[in-house]
Formats: structure tokens, sequence, C-alpha cells
């Protein structure tokens, strides 16, 4: 592991160190041998013997030189090598694709990449209801309830935006829709949050946006339940939903209140891997255990019925029973 010394590691230093005390050895033995030979063969050269001393004190001198280079040498190699290690596990996909890869895609995958939070266990009920009393024939109410776990990357605290956006194009006038909420409920952690205009419900170019902050602790956790509703017309034939942050899988579950009325088609998952996703269409539930990113997503579609009047006069008028 990075910061960590292996038996290889420790082995050379060993190695080094018992090199460099060999080293000084031999000088220590050369000293000796030689004030050995010059006191039996020289004994009136008192110049030689100093100038052997010398030399072999040079050779001590030598050794404990090469002990402190090696090992100083040693020790910034491993800090040298230890930092390019953790630069390249840090920024592993920039040093082997940012030259491969286009610019444009790479910065797209760097930014994924380093997200600090991840979504799983994404649950959507989706429930195609019986417009209320006021509206008009022509629409239904969509109902939505989604749960998932967010959880942090990080060793160190951060914070996750619950974030919900309407963006609708229906006319809310012409649907009977004025005044009624589409964000009706939040929790975390199963405790309520107070969903408040001006706080955490902003209305910006007309879309209405639902913004909460969810603290989460060091690789700590939290679970979340949105629950909202739409109008949306009987022929508008399909309603999309757009990840915003990164989720590893996506679960479906469609309820029809409206069988003779409309009638499922299909629910279509926005990812490359859309044939693997596991169906019940009888029980209205489709899985796709995959790692979904930011814009992709799913679709439902629908086909409208023609109401048993209809059929009798040969017209086509979708029509909700109230």
């Amino acid at each position: 592991m990075l910061g960590k010394r292996s038996a290889d590691e420790t082995r050379q230093e060993i190695q080094t160190f018992l090199i460099s005390v060999g080293v000084t050895g031999v000088g220590f033995l050369v000293f000796f041998l030689l004030r050995y030979a010059v006191g039996r063969w020289f004994p009136r050269h008192p110049f030689l013997g100093e100038m052997i001393t010398h030399i072999a004190v040079g050779f001590l001198v030598a050794g404990i030189i090469i002990v402190a280079l090696e090992f100083n040498a040693h020790r910034l190699l491993h800090r040298q090598v230890h930092g390019f290690l953790e630069s390249v596990s840090k920024n592993v996909f920039q040093a082997l694709l940012e030259r491969i890869v286009p610019k444009e895609i790479f910065e797209e995958m760097n930014d994924i990449l380093r997200g600090k939070v991840i979504r799983k266990n994404c649950e959507y009920v989706i429930t195609f209801a019986k417009h209320y009393p006021d509206m008009p024939r022509d629409y239904f109410v969509i109902r939505r309830i989604l749960t998932f776990t967010v959880e942090n990357l990080l060793n160190e605290p951060t914070d996750f935006p619950v974030r919900s956006i309407y963006s609708g194009s229906e006319d809310l006038a012409s649907a009977a829709w004025m005044g009624r909420q589409y964000h009706l409920k939040l929790m975390v952690d199963n405790q309520q949050v107070e969903i408040k205009k001006g706080k955490n419900l902003l209305v910006r170019n007309g879309l209405t946006v639902l913004h909460h902050p969810v603290h989460l602790g060091s690789k700590g956790s939290a679970e979340v339940f949105l629950q909202s509703e739409e109008p949306c017309r009987i022929d508008a034939s399909r309603n999309s939903y757009i990840q915003g942050t990164p989720a590893i899988g996506i679960r479906v579950n469609i309820h029809n209140e409206l069988p003779d009325v409309i009638e499922i088609l299909s629910v279509q998952m926005n990812h490359p891997a859309r044939e693997l996703m596991k169906t019940t269409p009888e029980l209205g539930r489709y899985v796709l255990d995959r790692a979904f990113l930011p814009g992709q997503g799913f679709e439902i579609a629908w086909k409208t019925l023609p109401s048993v009047g209809a059929k009798e006069s040969g017209s086509v008028t979708p029509a909700p029973g109230s």
C-alpha cells in the first residue's frame, strides 16, 4: 500500500547498510595491515606511517558518507515514487485517457468521476390516477413517489441537494391546476421536511424547483422520500423522468387506475443497456440494475382507449371515468 514500506524495500536498506559497513571495515583492515607492514618493514619511516593513517581515516570517512548518502537517497526515492503513484491514482483517467479521448468528452467524464455522492436503490411508484372533479375530462393526474438512498463517498462531511423540478408544458389554467402544488411531501430518514415557498421551494424561469440540502457525515448515508403529482393530458402519450445526479439501479412500478381509458404500452430506459431491463408487465414492474449518468432516465409510453359511448358511435373520445 502507498506510504508503507514493503519487505523488498526493507531488505534493500539492510543491504545498503551492510555494504557501507563492509567498505568501512575494509578501510580499517587496510589501515591495520599497512601500519603493521610499515612498522615491521619500515620502522625508521614515521612519515609513511602517518600517511597510511590518514589514508585509512579517509576510507572510514568515505564509508560514513556512503552510508548517509545511500540512506538519504533511498528515502528521497521512496517519497518521490509514492508521491508519483498517489498522483497517478488520483488522476488515473487524466493520466491514461486525456491524450486519446476528445477534450470535451474527457471533461464530462472527469466531472462525473469526481462526484462526492451516489444514489442507490432508486424506486419510482407512478400512478395514473383519475382527474380531480374540477378538472377537464381530457386530463388525468400522474402521482409519483420516489425513494432512494444517498451515500457520501468521501471521508469528510458533505451536502447532497435533493432537487425536483417540475417543467411541464401543460396549460395549468386549462387543466384547472392553479393553486395546486406539484411537490407534496419530502422526508429524510423518516423525518418530514417542511416544503415552504421562498425557502426550499422556488419558481425560476417558469420552473417549480424543490431544493433541499441533506447533510451527510463522513461515509454517511440518508434515506430520501419524495412525493409529487402533476396534471397530464390523456393524449400526451408519454412522460419522461431524467436523472440529475448519478444513480445505481432504477426500479419503476406503474399503477394504472384508468384501464378503460389508458393502456400502458412500455417503459423505455434511456440507457445503452436497455435490453437488459427486467420486466413484469402484468405487475407493472420494470428494473434495470445499471449505473445511470446525469441526463439518462426512463420514459413511460401509453395510448388512449375509446370509451364505451365512443365505441358505439364509432368516434374516439378519450374520457376518464369520474
